[in-house]
């Protein structure tokens, strides 16, 4: 596992204004693409290597919990970047016995094999299930989204805008990039509507155990689990304090809120498929 500072690239360089995650973890391991894998192969510390973390990781998942940002803002990375590596842990193989179930769950918390791997197996589940309900959320967006397709706006107005508030853009980029934004901004217009009709509203709690599932799931991506309710909440708090963050998170929990109301509003059909047809609908968007 390699501990280090990311910082993303444009034409080779520091990119102005571009993402930079301090203290990133990354297990190459668990790199997907072979040619990407290859970079990390005999690193050592101190050492900086230039990758792509969208190829690496080739899903919006892994990326927004590796560089911190929210699944939405994952689909839009492109860019290589710069892996300054400041530490390295080294894992080796165990054999299965109390050492091995109390490094993994916490002392004295699983006593023999098949209580291991029922933990394991319920690890799994709870992956699956976060993962299926973030696909009903892509689905029930594009629903949405399709369902008002033909609300008009300023479209004049609005490119002149954007040409005046964003200095690093082009008339080309807002005219190639404005059907994703009318598609955004169409999205928030009806979060607003079902905020307002369910009564929605995000509180302080919900940010915190937001921040707490984000801190549990980013630690169990890179091996680490069976961590102790306290480190968790020590983590959370210290993700809270980055303003960037904090906002990111109020938004992220406000959605899940949103999508949560859809949820029970509407019927839901329930299906049994094979895991990789379930990867597969991942690869669809």
């Amino acid at each position: 596992m390699l501990r280090g500072d990311v910082i993303e690239l444009e034409n080779g360089e520091e990119k102005k204004n571009g993402m930079q995650v301090l203290d990133a973890m990354l297990t190459p391991a668990y790199i997907a693409d072979p040619e990407q894998k290859t970079l990390f192969l005999n690193a050592k510390k101190g050492e900086e290597i230039i990758f792509n973390p969208a190829k690496a990781f080739g899903n919006e998942t892994e990326l927004a919990s590796f560089l911190k940002i929210s699944k939405e803002q994952a689909k839009e990375i492109t860019s290589d970047f710069r892996f300054k590596i400041n530490n390295i842990t080294r894992y080796l193989e165990s054999e299965i016995n109390q050492e091995l179930f109390d490094k993994v769950f916490g002392e004295n918390t699983v006593s023999d094999e098949q209580e291991f791997r029922e933990r394991i197996k319920e690890m799994i589940a709870n992956n699956l299930k976060e993962n299926s309900d973030y696909r009903f959320g892509i689905d029930a967006k594009k629903t949405l989204v399709e369902k008002f397709k033909d609300l008009t706006f300023p479209d004049t107005f609005l490119k002149r805008w954007l040409l005046n508030s964003n200095k690093n853009l082009t008339s080309e980029q807002i005219d190639s990039d404005y059907p994703k934004m009318i598609e955004d901004l169409t999205w928030q217009l009806i979060k607003e509507k079902l905020i307002k009709k369910y009564e929605i509203k995000v509180n302080e709690e919900d940010v915190e155990n937001y921040a707490k599932d984000f801190a549990k799931a980013q630690l169990a991506q890179y091996g680490i689990s069976g961590t102790n309710d306290d480190i968790i909440t020590n983590y959370a708090k210290s993700l809270l304090e980055k303003e960037e963050t904090l906002r990111n998170f109020v938004e992220r929990a406000g959605d899940n809120k949103v999508i949560a109301a859809i949820r029970e509003a509407v019927d839901v059909q329930m299906k049994e498929i094979s895991a990789e047809e379930f990867d597969k609908l991942f690869e669809e968007n």
